[in-house]
C-alpha cells in the first residue's frame, strides 16, 4: 500500500469515527447506552469513535441497530462527512 492510500484510509477512518461520535451525541446516547442497544462492548464503541478500529460489516450492522437506522443511512452520512471534511468544513453532522 502506498503512502497516499494509507493517508486516504486514515482520513476515511477519522471521518467515520467523527461521524459515529456525532451520531451518538445527536441521539443523546452515552457510549454505554449505544453499546447496550447495539450488543457491542463499550470498549469497541470507544475504539470506533477514536478511529482505532476499522469495523467489520457485522459491527456496522450492530451499530445501525443501536442507532435504529438502516445501513444505507450510515453510509450516506459517512460520505457526507467525508465530502465536508475534504472541503475543510467541520464534517460529522450527518443530517441525523
Amino acid at each position: 500500500m502506498t503512502d497516499g492510500q494509507t493517508d486516504d484510509r486514515s482520513e476515511a477512518l477519522s471521518a467515520f469515527a467523527a461521524y459515529i461520535r456525532e451520531l451518538r451525541r445527536q441521539r443523546g446516547l452515552t457510549q454505554e447506552q449505544l453499546a447496550q442497544r447495539s450488543g457491542l462492548a463499550v470498549e469497541m464503541i470507544a475504539r470506533v469513535e477514536r478511529g482505532d478500529y476499522s469495523p467489520a460489516l457485522s459491527t456496522l450492522g450492530k451499530l445501525c441497530v443501536g442507532f435504529e437506522i438502516p445501513m444505507s443511512r450510515l453510509f450516506e452520512g459517512l460520505e457526507r462527512a467525508q465530502r465536508e471534511g475534504s472541503k475543510g468544513g467541520e464534517g460529522g453532522e450527518g443530517g441525523a
